[in-house]
Parts: structure tokens; sequence; C-alpha cells
């Protein structure tokens, strides 16, 4: 359960701005990219498909960010990613557990 103080709506609101940076990725996956990017602090370790990657820049985010998302165009998969449901734990007044469920709606396209 959210409350309407402490974290709880900063983390809410987060969510659902990296919600709207994931749904233009159907349309135009360098934007998505950039977007989505912009919510990565520096130093982000990411662990994607069994590898691990440590980016040190935004635009490096970016660019690993699109990337991907062009691997599941390939794929036949698409990007279009929906957020489904958020949930916010609040653990204290500065931190949280989000619950985030997340839709992959797989393209027309034969896989």
């Amino acid at each position: 359960m959210s409350s309407s103080k402490g974290i709880s709506p900063h983390a809410t609101l987060f969510t659902h701005s990296y919600a709207r940076a994931t749904a233009l990725g159907s349309t135009d996956p360098q934007a998505s990219a950039t977007a989505m990017s912009s919510h990565y602090l520096p130093n982000l370790t990411s662990f994607t498909l069994g590898t691990t990657t440590t980016v040190s820049t935004p635009a490096e985010a970016a660019k690993g960010t699109l990337l991907h998302l062009q691997k599941l165009i390939k794929a036949g998969v698409g990007a279009d990613i929906r957020l489904i449901r958020v949930a916010v734990k609040e653990i204290s007044e500065f931190s949280a557990a989000v619950f985030v469920t997340w839709e992959l709606v797989v393209d027309d396209n034969p896989i």
C-alpha cells in the first residue's frame, strides 16, 4: 500500500514516468531508449540476457537500451511494453519496495 506521505508518492510517480518512457518503444525506439536511460543513475550495472554490463554515462545507457530494444524488435517480439500494475510498499521514510507488472505485447510478425 502506498501512502500520501514519505517516499510512496515519489516512487509511484517515478514508476509511471518510466512507464511513459517504455511506451515510446513501439513507435520510436530511439526516443524510448533515451527517455528510459534518463531514469538510470550513473554507473548502472545491468544484468540482461546472461551478461553483466556497467555503464557510466546516460549516453552509454541510452545506447545499450536501444540495442536491447532493437534485439526485441529483430526477434519479432517488438518493443510494445506496457505498465499493467504498480504497488508500492513503504519500508521507511526514504525507502520503498516497488512491485511492477509489465506486459510485452508481441508483434504480429512470425518469430
